[in-house]
């Protein structure tokens, strides 16, 4: 089928998953009927839990709440709430909860896309990616006004790394149309402060912290906020945005 523009709660999980008998439970909200190019999964981790990190696919980790940590041999980063981890395809390491964390992750290749070959190869070792990121939206300092208060922010490319980051910052009762620049891309669209709305041409989807829309390419929606908002926009493919 078509793709259309949906909104996704942690209540469209359809299972929840536990890592072991650990307090780690994940939940799938997307899978392959929706025609999407990104999957995505809530996940619910308990304080003081570990769990290895690498996997045969980019991730965005958007943290909602709480504080998480991936350390390797090489590298440690830590994130809190409403700050952005970018974990490259193979990242090594372990992931540490610092405190009960909801975290929201967004992936590409999507998981039903990856053959078991692809998960013996990582856990053997085959496939070691690096470069994973902090990014948080109160570190960025070049933004583009594209309304009356409404500003977006485009995080530079990671070479290699197949999703794009940018940010969205809006006043009360502003908006911004995401049009132009993403017109090629999917994009997910995830507020991690206030309330904003995603209008459509005969509806509107009302989202606040922890919910996202996905809007597939090719479609032009308009980003509305009921209060001072913020969301993190992460797009596939994620190079070549219209200058």
């Amino acid at each position: 089928m078509t793709p259309i523009v949906r909104k996704f709660t942690r209540n469209d999980a359809k299972n929840w998953d536990q890592l072991e008998d650990k307090q780690i439970f994940g939940g799938n909200v997307i899978d392959r009927s929706y025609g999407y190019a990104m999957s995505s999964m809530y996940w619910q981790l308990g304080r003081g839990e570990e769990a290895p990190v690498p996997a045969p696919y980019d991730e965005v980790w958007t943290v909602m709440r709480g504080k998480v940590s991936i350390r390797s041999d090489q590298a440690a980063v830590t994130a809190g709430a409403g700050e952005i981890l970018l974990v490259p395809k193979g990242t090594p390491g372990t992931a540490h909860i610092e405190a009960d964390t909801e975290l929201l992750t967004i992936a590409h290749p999507p998981s039903w896309e990856i053959a078991p070959e692809a998960w013996q190869a990582i856990q053997a070792g085959n496939q070691i990616g690096s470069g994973m990121k902090r990014v948080s939206i109160n570190e960025v300092v070049s933004w583009e006004q594209v309304g009356d208060q409404a500003f977006i922010a485009h995080i530079p490319d990671k070479a290699g790394f197949a999703l794009g980051l940018g940010f969205a910052r809006l006043a009360p009762d502003s908006a911004l149309t995401l049009a132009d620049d993403y017109a090629s891309h999917d994009v997910i669209i995830a507020v991690t402060k206030g309330a904003a709305e995603v209008s459509l041409s005969n509806s509107a989807l009302t989202m606040r912290p922890g919910e996202f829309v996905y809007r597939p390419a090719g479609n032009a929606v308009v980003l509305h906020a009921a209060d001072e908002s913020e969301a993190a926009l992460v797009r596939y493919p994620g190079s070549d945005l219209a200058a």
